[in-house]
């Protein structure tokens, strides 16, 4: 197969792929919706899920690229949603999301006011600034679950990494990188081939640990 019909196959599975990684949470604001309470979940993951959807939806739209701008429309849309459900039921005095929701709402919107203007006040150089902004949003997301790393190491038990989450998040970005490289655009496939490479050590570590189980028949 020739990279530019790899690149032609990847172009039409990275959007669905992507759209199964944005419906992941539906469990998790179920769960909030029926208990009516937030429990212990912190409001991080959707409001940077809402930031990272638009800055890429702009970045799309600048860049002629319909596949990335509908693909992260639609992700917006969801995670908005899903930060809409969130904030239903989250008392106006916790601090713990990290932050309080004020501080949320108030960032959100600094950001997507931000990335508007961005484009008109900088010209050219605008799909340029918006790109950079999303790498460092992408990779501030990845790197985010490698916190647990050190945990997973140490009781050799990797039960807190879901696998089919990280299985899904593994394909989106390997498809998303092979994109990239047939647009040649450094925004889009540096930020997924970093995404692909701590899944898969994540991946690596769920096959050697599993739940932990093994691990502890070995011990005993």
């Amino acid at each position: 197969m020739s990279m530019e019909m790899l690149t032609d196959v990847c172009g039409v599975l990275a959007p669905p792929a992507a759209i199964v990684v944005t419906l992941s949470p539906i469990p998790t604001i179920q769960k909030i919706i029926s208990q009516s309470s937030i429990m212990d979940f912190p409001l991080l993951p959707y409001s940077t899920m809402v930031a990272n959807c638009f800055l890429w939806t702009v970045y799309g739209w600048l860049v002629d690229e319909r596949k990335i701008w509908v693909t992260n429309l639609l992700g917006f849309i969801l995670s908005t949603i899903y930060f809409y459900q969130f904030q239903k039921f989250c008392p106006a005095d916790v601090s713990n999301l990290p932050g309080k929701l004020s501080h949320h709402l108030i960032g959100l919107s600094f950001f997507i006011i931000v990335t508007i203007v961005t484009p008109s006040l900088f010209g050219r150089q605008g799909p340029s600034l918006i790109g950079k902004a999303g790498v460092v949003i992408c990779s501030l997301m990845f790197f985010s679950p490698l916190s647990k790393l050190k945990t997973v190491i140490r009781e050799k038990s990797a039960e807190s990494i879901p696998l089919p989450f990280t299985i899904a998040c593994c394909i989106n970005c390997f498809l998303w990188t092979i994109v990239g490289l047939g647009m040649v655009d450094f925004y889009v496939y540096f930020p997924n081939g970093m995404g692909l490479f701590f899944g898969l050590i994540q991946l690596s570590l769920r096959i050697l640990y599993g739940d932990g189980q093994l691990s502890s028949k070995n011990e005993e």
